[in-house]
């Protein structure tokens, strides 16, 4: 009698074993079907879709996460040995103008296939942009006799998700001694036009440029000869004469 009460209650037991042993392979199942599913869905958004995830840094700029050089000592600026033969962990900031926002000029594209420009990228919630840097275009500015400090001009555009392509030209400090370079304000020319020429006077700069008239599409070539003189200084641009 013992020995039947003791087999039964043994087959009781494997059956309650083996309950818990299918619900627990199932519960297994289910979390990495879970875990699949959220992994493809990353793969999805942050890959094939190209929604990168942008961080903030300690000095205001926004950049892609990949870009990041965290912690790594060894790093320097690609852009500031070859514009400013300066070996150096700072990166060349452009402030972009009307926002808070700033980016790191951090690589060089080719325009048309043929001319070169530094590049930027930001990002302001759901709106991403590029800033392009001139630097072909760069003059000393006239400004300072200062032996530690330099100051340049150079103009920069930034595009964002529309189709404007806003021209500025901006003005640079560089700190010798720190090796640094220092964005101090930009000055707006206008939308999709042309740079033909900057020329550096005693405290002043000339701008010749092209600009659209009143009859041609933004598609087009601009054609409007124009020309603005703008006066400046070692904290920013001043005044304008324009023609």
């Amino acid at each position: 009698m013992l020995i039947a009460i003791i087999s039964v209650g043994s087959v009781s037991f494997d059956k309650i074993g083996k309950r818990k042993m299918n619900k627990i392979k199932w519960l297994a199942i289910i979390v990495v079907g879970v875990i699949v599913i959220i992994a493809i869905a990353g793969i999805i958004k942050f890959n094939i879709l190209e929604d990168d995830i942008y961080i903030q840094n300690e000095d205001g700029t926004v950049e892609k996460f990949d870009d990041v050089k965290h912690g790594n000592s060894s790093y320097q600026s690609e852009v500031m040995l070859k514009l400013f033969n300066i070996k150096t962990s700072n990166d060349l900031i452009i402030n972009i103008p009307e926002t808070n926002l700033s980016t790191k000029i951090k690589n060089f594209v080719l325009i048309d296939l043929i001319y070169e420009m530094g590049q930027g990228t930001y990002s302001d919630n759901t709106e991403k942009g590029i800033v392009l840097l001139d630097y072909v275009k760069i003059r000393i500015a006239h400004i300072s006799n200062s032996k530690n400090n330099i100051y340049f001009v150079v103009p920069f555009i930034v595009s964002n998700q529309g189709s404007g392509a806003f021209y500025y030209v901006g003005l640079f400090e560089q700190k010798i001694n720190e090796l640094k370079i220092t964005h101090l304000d930009s000055y707006f020319l206008g939308d999709r036009i042309k740079i033909n020429n900057i020329k550096v006077g005693e405290n002043k700069i000339d701008v010749k440029y092209k600009t659209h008239s009143p009859e041609q599409s933004m598609s087009e070539t601009p054609t409007k000869s124009k020309s603005v003189t703008i006066e400046t200084t070692i904290t920013g641009f001043k005044k304008k004469e324009e023609t």
